[in-house]
């Protein structure tokens, strides 16, 4: 019997994926999980298929008839089940695990604290240019089980700390690493925990692709130096002669490049600021490991829009630019928008913060804020956390993503870019991050 733990989009994924295959019991200590309709649906069409709601308890009897275990990436580990489970000797593999055992075909991974979907959806779009069948899921849209059904030459899969803990069989053609930055605080240890949970994928990679500029990617190729290591940079003082994609200045201009030949200049970008930059060098890397030619590389760097939530641009009012970054859920995220969208002259964002910060250190924000921005709106359930990093500073305290924008709207001066970039999970105020984005979006929609 597989037990499922979670009732999440991966946990009725893993259970659907296994019905007809083996007995499914699937667990979730919520009463009412966002797929408690279609679990229900599925036991009542299954006889093989139980559910049990509202606790993750379960008698020794039943564990000991357990196969294993397939964990959902937002049950934290420490629950006394997996104390149970490991005194019966039970396996507990994640979802990613699930689909590794069973894929054929070639896998591009790709993790990191931030960043991550957007360098998920530039690889997909590169790949499919070319004229590949390739498949896009994991932590990003589809789960990864349910990919095993497409007729794929390649999966490109979006993978969080969480997904690869329980991992081991997965053997990525291409694994990539973006950056590490202190995020899921509330659930790891050390951060060096949360660290070697990301640096896992290099390990199981063929060929890996690193970010030098970020220490975790620069310290695990100085201590490899392996062949098979893709680089990307912007920082000089890092840059290597081959496998490099970089930023180069060429003619009074700045260029995406490899091995130092330019291929994009930037200012034929849609997206903006260095954050972005490193994303689509993520991408061109792959592009070149690919073989895909420098005009097609272009076609796709220059058309892409970016994702929804991510430094999307709302709108441009009175000379006022409204920027939904909800998909910044962690410190690291949102130091990175206020660095890309910065401005030289002086300060001019007014940022929108707040939520479960997840136990984060918020004194790295605290110093961005103070460098970047000219006034701070928080709001949610570590609002006070946020402002005593701060100390003396202009802060605003409000309670719905209404009062949010409205004081903003007030706040606002010609030239000012208005900036919800929380640094915090979503929930304690909202279903989702996309939720609190669509929020955002509406409430300046109805205000202007």
């Amino acid at each position: 019997m597989v037990l499922v733990i979670g009732c999440g989009k991966s946990g009725l994924a893993v259970a659907e994926h296994f019905v007809g295959k083996q007995p499914v019991l699937a667990i979730d200590s919520r009463d009412q999980p966002p797929t408690v309709n279609a679990l229900k649906k599925l036991s009542s069409e299954y006889t093989d298929v139980s559910v049990q709601l509202g606790s993750f308890n379960l008698a020794d009897d039943i564990v000991q008839k357990l196969d294993f275990a397939v964990v959902s990436p937002g049950v934290d580990t420490r629950h006394q089940l997996f104390t149970q489970l490991a005194k019966y000797r039970v396996e507990v593999i994640s979802e990613i695990e699930c689909f590794a055992r069973e894929v054929k075909d070639p896998v591009i991974a790709i993790t990191g604290s931030n960043g991550k979907s957007t360098v998920t959806d530039v690889v997909y779009q590169l790949l499919k240019s070319s004229g590949k069948r390739v498949a896009i899921g994991g932590n990003f849209g589809i789960p990864a089980v349910q990919l095993l059904q497409e007729n794929a030459e390649y999966y490109v899969l979006e993978l969080s700390s969480f997904q690869l803990e329980a991992t081991s069989s997965l053997r990525p053609e291409i694994g990539i690493l973006l950056n590490v930055s202190p995020d899921h605080m509330d659930r790891y240890e050390t951060y060096e925990d949360y660290r070697n949970a990301k640096l896992k994928l290099l390990e199981l990679a063929q060929e890996i692709i690193i970010n030098i500029d970020d220490d975790a990617g620069y310290e695990y190729k100085q201590k490899k130096a392996a062949v098979g290591v893709s680089r990307y940079s912007i920082q000089s003082s890092r840059k290597e002669s081959t496998h490099i994609a970089s930023i180069e200045r060429l003619n009074n201009a700045s260029h995406l490049s490899w091995n130092g030949r330019a291929i994009i200049n930037v200012s034929e970008l849609t997206l903006v600021g260095d954050h972005n930059y490193f994303n689509l060098l993520a991408g061109l890397s792959v592009g070149k490991l690919f073989d895909i030619n420098d005009q097609q590389i272009k076609k796709v760097l220059t058309n892409y829009q970016g994702l929804a939530h991510r430094c999307q641009l709302v709108i441009k009012h009175q000379d006022i630019v409204w920027v939904n970054d909800s998909k910044a859920t962690n410190v690291g995220a949102t130091i990175a928008a206020l660095q890309g969208i910065s401005f030289e002259d002086n300060q001019r964002i007014i940022l929108i913060a707040g939520g479960d910060g997840k136990g984060a250190d918020f004194g790295p924000l605290a110093k961005a804020i103070k460098q970047y921005c000219k006034n701070l709106i928080l709001m949610g359930k570590d609002a006070v956390k946020i402002a005593e990093a701060l100390g003396e500073y202009h802060t605003a305290h409000v309670d719905t993503m209404e009062q949010a924008v409205a004081l903003a709207k007030d706040l606002a001066q010609p030239g000012d870019w208005v900036v919800l970039s929380p640094a915090c999970a979503s929930m304690d105020m909202f279903e989702n991050f996309e939720a609190r984005g669509n929020s955002f979006v509406e409430c300046i929609e109805a205000l202007l």
